[in-house]
């Protein structure tokens, strides 16, 4: 074979002896060996100068049925170069890595970008629903703290109630259950100054029996006030409790008086009527030195003690009366004996003015 890759058939070896590009490959299979070779690219000659790898295998031909050889074939084959393919492999390797590196940067970008959105969303859900359960609680909380403060004050109220009508009940002495009822209001309402007075019918005359707290010169000591006038003419005269804000301002009942709360720096006051089976008994004023310090709560409150405590005061004032009546009695039965007991009318004037 030359080096054109012609097929060259001699069975002499001297023939292939020069041969320098195929070396002693010939020479060997003529001799009855198969042999081969191998030329990488950057190992040829420059007489045959290649730019492949070149496979060469060199078989004997020898024919069937002998063992004499009769030639020798040249196989050959061309191949890139090794190193061109490990760069050619190497460069591919590269870009499907580098491919594969884009595409699981986009995929890993993509579920964090998505895992950001899904954890935003629910951080915002979360965050809603935190706040609508903090207002939940909170207006539960209120909600509770109302009907607990609510119930604490029904509670209170009951109590004091209770405490009232034992009071009622307590003593025949009404001094004392002016005094005690007044502890037990203050409890409930409260004042600087709380006054009961009591009116006598007969006379039109507001009489005060009870006060504590503030003290000021108002003209209603125990000789009494017309009652003319007055709060407790106006109580007495609509049957309802009157409230008043600011003393100050506003309608004016008895300046007198109005003048002398202000006087002492009382700026508010709540009076209610004292009705024993449908009749006036008196009148509860209460004072405060802030202004509007009274509303319908303590109005109601103050109306249902009152309700308690007039059976005692009509009682009171009903025992005065009796008292009195007594008295007058025993009065005129003993001026009664004083006159009959002599005849000399000088003994009888000194006797008399002596009762009198």
């Amino acid at each position: 074979m030359g080096a054109d890759g012609n097929l060259i058939y001699s069975s002499d070896p001297e023939d292939f002896e020069e041969d320098r590009l195929h070396g002693p490959h010939l020479p060997k299979a003529l001799s009855g060996k198969a042999t081969g070779n191998i030329d990488y690219a950057d190992g040829s000659g420059p007489d045959s100068p290649r730019g492949n790898d070149l496979f060469e295998v060199f078989p004997p031909v020898i024919f069937p049925g002998t063992t004499e050889v009769v030639g020798a074939l040249e196989v050959y084959q061309y191949y890139a170069p090794t190193a061109q393919r490990i760069d050619e492999m190497r460069a591919w390797v590269f870009l499907i890595t580098g491919l594969g590196f884009v595409v699981l940067y986009g995929v890993l970008v993509t579920v964090v970008w998505g895992a950001s959105r899904t954890i935003s969303r629910q951080r915002s859900a979360l965050v809603d629903a935190n706040l609508e359960l903090e207002s939940r609680v909170e207006a539960r909380t209120v909600e509770i703290t109302q009907l607990y403060q609510e119930r604490e004050a029904a509670a209170a109220e009951k109590a004091v109630v209770a405490e009232v009508a034992r009071i009622v009940t307590s003593t025949l002495d009404i001094g004392q259950v002016y005094e005690k009822f007044a502890a037990a209001v203050k409890k409930l309402v409260d004042f600087d100054r709380v006054a009961i007075t009591v009116l006598d019918h007969g006379t039109g005359i507001l009489t005060r029996r009870h006060l504590s707290g503030k003290p000021m010169d108002d003209g209603g000591g125990p000789a009494g006030v017309p009652l003319n006038g007055t709060i407790a003419d106006w109580v007495s005269r609509t049957g309802q409790s009157c409230m008043r804000e600011d003393i100050g301002a506003g309608d004016s009942f008895n300046s007198t008086h109005d003048a002398a709360c202000i006087d002492v720096g009382l700026r508010s006051s709540l009076a209610v009527p004292l009705f024993s089976k449908g009749r006036l008994a008196g009148v509860l004023v209460v004072h405060s030195r802030r202004s509007g310090a009274y509303g319908p709560r303590e109005q109601a409150l103050l109306e249902r003690l009152a309700e308690q405590v007039a059976p005692a005061v009509e009682n009171a004032q009903l025992y005065e009366e009796l008292a009195r009546e007594a008295r007058e009695r025993e009065l005129l039965a003993e001026i009664g004996r004083i006159i009959s007991s002599s005849l000399d009318i000088d003994e009888v004037f000194e006797r008399f003015a002596g009762q009198v």
